[in-house]
């Protein structure tokens, strides 16, 4: 026999009057330190997370708040925000020095492989705020 547990899990509360259960969350004791997503260790059937994470499953990072006059790389162009991956960093002649793959014609990060493009970005402090000096003129 299969044993199989059924919840409808819905931001807002909502009668299911033809079943036998209404929305709800399905919650079981862990047993060993991977039901605490190796973020923790499990103690009497509860997940006791280490100080870096949280939640019942210790599956949330806890994060420190973020300081916006020091947000780092945040690629613009026409001030509209514009999608990049894959920063490397290095420090060099008393400046941080960042290359990444920018996304041009704001199209999003699904259209990188038409529209990448490699921008060299520079910051006196590792956390920013960084300064765009260059792109390469090919794409890649």
């Amino acid at each position: 026999m299969f044993q199989t547990c059924w919840g409808h899990i819905d931001p807002v509360w909502l009668p299911l009057h033809s079943a036998t259960m209404d929305s709800g969350e399905v919650l079981w004791p862990c047993t060993s330190a991977l039901d605490c997503s190796l973020n923790g260790e499990c103690i009497a059937g509860a997940c006791s997370c280490s100080a870096a994470w949280t939640g019942h499953r210790c599956q949330t990072l806890t994060l420190q708040p973020v300081d916006k006059s020091k947000m780092g790389f945040v690629p613009t162009k026409d001030g509209r925000n514009m999608s990049s991956w894959g920063g490397s960093v290095q420090a060099a002649g008393g400046r941080w020095h960042m290359w990444a793959a920018r996304m041009d014609f704001h199209c999003g990060i699904q259209a990188w492989e038409e529209n990448s493009r490699i921008v060299h970005a520079t910051a006196s402090d590792p956390l920013g705020p960084c300064e765009r000096t260059d792109a390469a003129e090919s794409r890649i």
